[in-house]
């Protein structure tokens, strides 16, 4: 085998390597995804009703979510948390400490307020 061959061998096991690594990173980042939701709670503001959905982009706390099936008064968004999955305990619930989660928050409460004047 002739150093061209021995080159060129190498340049594939190593294209190889780097696809599998790129690959295994695809999964474990979906994997997490899955199991690490964002969630949106909603809140009325007169009876106390309240439930959940998946966050969307642009749910700010305080901002009103349609009324309330119970007593028609306002539905807000009144917390947002990410549900992390833990190996042994289950689930355990965190609060969103993320910049972008702190900008979209600040930059909703600017347009709530700007709506609301």
């Amino acid at each position: 085998m002739n150093e061209d061959q021995l080159l060129s061998l190498a340049s594939l096991a190593v294209l190889a390597g780097m696809a599998v690594a790129v690959a295994v990173a695809a999964l474990t980042s979906k994997k997490e995804e899955e199991e690490e939701k964002i969630w949106t709670e909603l809140k009325c503001t007169s009876c106390g009703y309240a439930t959940k959905r998946e966050w969307k982009e642009g749910d700010f706390v305080g901002l009103v979510e349609g009324s309330c099936p119970k007593c028609g008064s306002p539905l807000k968004v009144w917390n947002i948390y990410k549900e992390v999955k833990e190996e042994e305990n289950g689930f355990r619930l965190s609060p969103i400490k993320s910049k972008l989660s702190l900008l979209t928050t600040l930059l909703g409460i600017k347009a709530w307020k700007q709506g609301t004047t």
